[in-house]
């Protein structure tokens, strides 16, 4: 989003979007041949793409892509953009088995330095407070997958001692609180089921378990006091601040995010709108793109996008046909 709130960029299931001048162009995420774990767009045009062979990057808006050298031979894992300093960038990377790194720029990614590596502890997401001051830090034990989280108030330089989530697997950090007070988690109990655990944001007390699923939670986050929680894609719950979880049976969601005060959410393009946002609590949604208002990008002769995103676009395209109720339709 720009300073006025107004979208400029996304990534997505189907690849990348850019709205210049008043029109949405698309390249596939299949230019480069691996599926992305994050997009992130600079201010400055480039398009950064992480992957679990290494980091990419485009200076052409996705017609072509470029390894960043540095970083290259690790899984790029997670994202995290300072919320006052776009410049600022933390980077989670790592492979399992070997080392594990954070690492973080201040220069929207031209130069990359380690400030964290562990080799007996997976690393997977970080996660800063909305003034940035705090970030968060997720990795998993390897010998029994238990969930360990680390606190730093100094950009990353210093961490505090791991809170162990004794008794979780297959811990993911979804959401810190729009206070800064709590961040939510999903995981699986070793005695099985999905839940969503809450824990103090100060790391002093054990997670609780807030409720089970059918499925992982996939999204979350928190705005107005009231939590918002994306189940498999498929379910998007509310909680309201004394209340129990309801079913707020809209389009699916994909994710979930907090921006400039606002409720921020993406469906599945081609067949719904790729990014939506509500100003009333998720009860209605207004539509920030419509896929079918997108074109693709018109990429030079002999870039890798322009080789094979056309083909991609004609079946997204056959996807937004409409059939009747009979066979003459």
């Amino acid at each position: 989003l720009d300073l006025d709130g107004a979208l400029v960029a996304g990534g997505g299931t189907t690849g990348f979007i850019y709205l210049e001048q008043g029109q949405a162009t698309w390249t596939c995420e299949d230019a480069f041949f691996l599926q992305p774990t994050f997009w992130h767009p600079t201010s400055g045009g480039r398009l950064f793409a992480g992957t679990a062979y290494g980091m990419r990057s485009s200076h052409d808006r996705g017609c072509s892509w470029q390894d960043v050298l540095k970083l290259r031979d690790d899984a790029i894992l997670d994202l995290e953009v300072d919320p006052l300093d776009p410049a600022h960038l933390w980077l989670v990377a790592g492979t399992q088995g070997g080392r594990n790194r954070v690492y973080d720029s201040v220069d929207e990614g031209d130069s990359w330095q380690t400030l964290r590596e562990d080799h007996d502890v997976e690393l997977r997401e970080i996660e800063a407070s909305d003034d940035g001051a705090v970030l968060w830090l997720l990795g998993r034990r390897p010998t029994d997958r238990a969930g360990l989280l680390w606190r730093s108030e100094d950009g990353g330089r210093g961490w505090s001692a791991p809170l162990l989530l004794e008794g979780w697997e297959a811990v993911d950090l979804l959401a810190v609180s729009e206070d800064g007070q709590r961040l939510y988690l999903s995981a699986v109990a070793q005695e099985g089921g999905f839940w969503l655990l809450e824990v103090s944001a100060d790391l002093a007390s054990p997670a609780q378990p807030l409720r089970d699923w059918y499925s992982p939670p996939t999204a979350a986050t928190e705005i107005d006091g009231h939590l918002f929680v994306a189940i498999g894609g498929e379910r998007l719950m509310r909680r309201a601040p004394a209340g129990d979880f309801v079913e707020l049976p809209e389009r699916p969601m994909s994710c979930l995010e907090r921006i400039g005060g606002r409720l921020w959410a993406c469906s599945f393009p081609p067949t719904h709108p790729q990014y939506l946002h509500s100003e009333d609590l998720g009860e209605t949604w207004q539509p920030a793109l419509e896929f079918a208002d997108v074109v693709m990008r018109d990429c030079p002769a002999g870039t890798p996008a322009a080789e094979i995103c056309p083909d991609v676009w004609l079946r997204l395209q056959a996807l937004q046909v409409q059939l009747g109720d009979d066979d003459d339709d």
